[in-house]
């Protein structure tokens, strides 16, 4: 699954630690949850304050005394790697099931995988990019060099999902700087190269529902009072998360189904200094 948005700080990584919550709190299912912070972004003083909302939510009165206790076992089940360049990414994944099937180096051994979480998949683009074009400068104006590095991440990435029997959850930035009207989009072409077109089975898009400017008319005190007013509006602005429409006519008859059972994806998103939630 692809997680994209038309700009920045649009709720994509507040997204990710909402699933990785609802993942880490769900008893019944003993997940653990692999996340690649290639983005260095990363917190999980945040992603504990999540915790602490979802397992408010889902416990009743007389459990909280053990709230603290419940949080701390589910960060025993979150493993954090933070490659620092494209190659290291490719080695970070070649080596997790060393990692994943060695009992000694964590507690979640008995635990079933939910996820392989990248954030972000276009963090190390234009590093690639760059090293590539040096390389096909050198080949000639004739060859085809469509930054490999990616066609080996997406194959490694395939490998080891295949293994743990998990899906691969990606963000990706709109790295061309797109000016897209966020209010009425519902769709976004993909920034990764050519050979991850057709490697998410869903292709999500997040936004921020923006406020609106005061109109020309607005007079001199009627701006005061919405000065007064308008961060307590932004504040509590919600994001939006739809399907990505693109390539929807390659849409396969599995993910068509999918969707018209469920009608559709428009959920809300409310993302406070506390906590994240889906609304």
């Amino acid at each position: 699954m692809e997680i994209t948005s038309p700009g920045t700080c649009d709720g994509k990584t507040q997204f990710l630690y909402h699933i990785i919550a609802s993942a880490l709190v769900d008893v019944d299912s003993q997940n653990l949850v692999i996340m690649i912070d290639c983005d260095a972004s990363f917190s999980t003083r945040r992603l504990v304050q999540v915790l602490y909302q979802s397992l408010r939510s889902s416990m009743n009165p007389g459990d909280a005394a053990d709230l603290d206790l419940k949080v701390e076992d589910a960060l025993q089940h979150i493993h954090i790697f933070s490659p620092q360049s494209m190659q290291s990414l490719i080695e970070t994944i070649k080596q997790l099931p060393e990692y994943l099937f060695n009992q000694s180096l964590h507690k979640s051994m008995n635990r079933k995988a939910h996820s392989i979480i990248i954030d972000s998949a276009t963090a190390f683009y234009w590093r690639d990019r760059q090293d590539c074009d040096i390389v096909k400068a050198m080949a000639g104006p004739n060859s085809n060099y469509d930054q490999p590095n990616y066609l080996t991440l997406k194959v490694v990435l395939y490998s080891l999902a295949k293994q743990l029997h998990c899906p691969i959850i990606y963000t990706t930035s709109n790295m061309f700087g797109l000016k897209i009207p966020t209010e009425s989009i519902r769709e976004l072409a993909p920034s990764l190269p050519r050979s991850w077109h057709t490697f998410p089975d869903l292709r999500l898009l997040v936004q921020r529902r923006t406020a609106h400017s005061l109109p020309p008319t607005t007079s001199a005190d009627e701006a005061i009072r919405d000065s007064k007013e308008r961060p307590e509006v932004i504040a509590k602005a919600m994001f939006k998360i739809t399907i990505n429409e693109y390539g929807k006519e390659d849409w396969s008859d599995r993910i068509r189904e999918m969707l018209n059972n469920v009608g559709g994806i428009d959920v809300q998103m409310k993302i406070t200094n506390e906590y994240t939630i889906l609304v």
